[in-house]
């Protein structure tokens, strides 16, 4: 049996590997540093076991990331980390500037069965309302995803849901990752269609339409069935309340993008 002290080393590693992972360049670059595991990381997943450790203050686990575009620096601070073979996740606060927390995220780390690497953005909670809508979720895995590919993660995955994730993750790329998910929201979306209290303009409708009929003569996973991106895109050339974003906006799907 696994005694203790290597299941606090195991993790204090696992630990390690996420500080080390979510050092910035600078701390004015908004940009997180080169992996220091680079394509070993597939490897270090592999060695991993089963283990737990909490942050403390002689293991900081910090990266500042400053945006000018969204006027805002808070400090991203793993505060747990969890570990077993093929497996590495991570809980962090997003601390203010003057030390408040003012949000939380999750992110799992997995090795596939097939030897690829994944991801798992498991939630990003932002509790502090000026925050919200000010695209920091999105900031933020944007310039985590140069930092992915240097580690040699194939994809990532999520849950987009609540507000406007469903709205958002779409724009930013992410395709269906399972057919019930692309399933249900053609049938959210065919279903606004018919609604008389969301009525769409004539370009809107002809861009839905079209949508419409890719999804009929297509199958799921082929390069003509509608994207999220497709649907979120009716209308956007038009009012700021446009019918792609009304159609996704607090809904729920699956959602995957490739590295």
């Amino acid at each position: 049996m696994e005694t203790s002290a290597k299941r606090l080393d195991t993790a204090s590693a696992g630990f390690t590997t996420a500080r080390q992972d979510l050092t910035a360049k600078t701390a004015h670059s908004g940009a997180f540093g080169q992996s220091p595991y680079s394509k070993d990381f597939n490897a270090h997943l592999d060695r991993l076991t089963e283990g737990h450790l909490k942050a403390t203050d002689s293991a900081p686990a910090a990266v500042y990331k400053t945006s000018t575009k969204l006027r805002l620096r808070v400090r991203v601070r793993v505060s747990e980390v969890y570990t077993r073979a093929g497996r590495l996740s991570w809980d962090a606060n997003i601390v203010s500037a003057d030390g408040t927390v003012v949000g939380r995220m999750e992110r799992t780390f997995l090795k596939n069965a097939d030897g690829t690497v994944s991801v798992k953005h498991e939630k990003i909670v932002i509790d502090n309302k000026d925050l919200r809508g000010t695209g920091f979720g999105k900031a933020f895995s944007d310039d985590a995803e140069s930092w992915y590919r240097s580690s040699g993660v194939d994809r990532i995955t999520l849950r987009a849901g609540k507000e406007t994730g469903g709205y958002t993750w779409a724009k930013a790329g992410y395709g269906w990752a399972d057919e019930k998910s692309a399933a249900s929201i053609i049938n959210r979306f065919k279903a606004k269609v018919r609604e008389n209290n969301s009525p769409l303009t004539p370009s809107e409708l002809t861009e839905a339409r079209a949508v419409i009929d890719r999804a009929s003569r297509s199958t799921f996973g082929s390069p003509d069935y509608p994207s999220p991106s497709h649907i979120a895109a009716i209308g956007s050339n038009g009012s700021s309340d446009f019918f792609g974003k009304r159609v996704l906006t607090g809904s729920s799907w699956n959602g995957v993008k490739l590295l």
